[in-house]
């Protein structure tokens, strides 16, 4: 699991540094606007002090992969609301009113490496 939890912090890691959601897609720009008001320098989508990206959390344990961050502006985000743009960087999707892992584009690679490490360490004792 601590294999998975690298994997998956290394995912989130990307969608901040990249600009996109975890299955690939790009976020949306900032607006010129909401640019001119931000306290850091950079013009990225939710990196303006950086609290967010550095909040995130993957936690191994003996039979699970806890992932999140406990930042109270991170569903809006995650979700979108009307006034906010939907910035996916958890790799997860809400559909049909039910939670899913996002098994698509650069997540859907992790879930399946994680998926082999958790399989390679059940047959053999041994993640690598």
């Amino acid at each position: 699991m601590a294999a998975g939890a690298e994997e998956i912090r290394a995912l989130i890691a990307d969608s901040f540094g990249g600009s996109r959601a975890p299955d690939g897609e790009p976020w949306e720009p900032l607006a010129p606007a909401t640019i001119a008001r931000r306290r850091g320098s950079s013009s990225k989508p939710l990196l303006d002090t950086g609290r967010l990206a550095n909040s995130i959390t993957a936690e191994p344990s003996r039979t699970a992969l806890t992932f999140g961050t406990n930042v109270e502006y991170a569903g809006p985000h995650q979700l979108g609301t009307a006034d906010i743009p939907q910035r996916r960087f958890l790799p997860v999707d809400r559909l049909g009113g039910k939670w899913m892992l996002d098994a698509s584009g650069p997540a859907g690679k992790s879930w399946a490496r994680v998926s082999r490490y958790i399989a390679r360490y059940i047959a053999t004792g041994r993640v690598s």
